[in-house]
């Protein structure tokens, strides 16, 4: 025989041996209106909590720090001799350069935005390889930072400059 609580319940019912809660038919009115006032009940709170919580969503977003590669970098040659010209078979492109920072500063560049600047000085005539750093590359945003560059060195062509005086003659 199963045992039976000595006082009855009003919230409970007897069934198949078990003490069930009695259930309480959905009223979808009291519910709607229990669910709204939830909702509104201290909106300055919750203003301050969803400002918060932008805040964060920015601050994480935009501190983001990513890589990214650049193709085609331009090369600035200075430093040239006077009496010395860089030729056009010289390499005028990065192939690649990798960077890293803040994926909004980095989303906001392009690959001509980075140049590669090579010092020719003291360099003579021929064909001439320059070693590649770091420092070479001068980068638009100072929280970009440079990571690698490819190929580390380039090969650069110096000719020799000649200037001659040609009349011109009107016909």
């Amino acid at each position: 025989s199963i045992p039976r609580p000595s006082k009855k319940c009003s919230r409970c019912t007897w069934s198949a041996n078990k003490m069930e809660p009695r259930k309480k038919p959905l009223d979808l009115k009291s519910a709607l209106r229990s669910a709204l006032s939830g909702i509104f009940a201290d909106p300055f709170a919750k203003l301050i909590c969803l400002g918060l919580a932008v805040m964060m969503w920015v601050y994480i977003v935009g501190a983001a720090e990513v890589q990214f590669e650049f193709r085609d970098v331009p090369v600035e040659f200075v430093d040239v001799a006077a009496d010395l010209a860089v030729s056009e078979d010289s390499m005028r492109k990065l192939t690649l350069l990798r960077v890293s920072g803040p994926k909004a500063a980095i989303g906001a560049l392009e690959s001509g935005d980075f140049k590669v600047v090579v010092s020719m000085a003291g360099r003579r005539e021929g064909e001439r390889f320059v070693g590649l750093s770091l420092e070479n590359v001068v980068s638009p945003r100072p929280d970009v930072k440079v990571e690698r560059i490819d190929p580390g060195s380039l090969r650069a062509f110096l000719e020799r400059m000649e200037g001659r005086r040609l009349p011109i003659v009107p016909k």
